[in-house]
């Protein structure tokens, strides 16, 4: 508004603004919960009954992608520690050290 009003009473000589291209916006990211607390007791009311869940559980406790779960070797788990090693991706995310949580040690074990 006080922009315009100096543009029309020739205080500043050119809006330089309107030549610049405008900044794309992000659309905001949607927070996402891949299981809910009733998805993940499912889950463990099923350990032994249903393929795989054991492996679920391990991911969603660990934070393993499924390919960097699928992977891990013996060598790479630590029961002394309670930790496992390993990763993909990026340089960052590569041999890293991850804790077992309690609740999944004895699926690992």
């Amino acid at each position: 508004m006080m922009f315009r009003y100096a543009l029309r009473h020739k205080i500043v000589e050119k809006d330089y603004a309107a030549l610049c291209n405008p900044v794309k916006q992000r659309a905001p990211q949607k927070e996402v919960i891949p299981f809910s607390d009733e998805e993940v007791n499912l889950l463990w009311d099923n350990l032994g009954e249903v393929p795989f869940v054991d492996m679920i559980l391990i991911g969603i406790y660990s934070g393993w992608r499924p390919q960097e779960l699928a992977i891990l070797k013996t060598a790479d788990i630590d029961l002394t520690e309670k930790t496992m090693r390993g990763g993909l991706k990026t340089d960052a995310g590569k041999n890293r050290v991850v804790p077992i949580h309690p609740l999944i040690y004895p699926l690992i074990e």
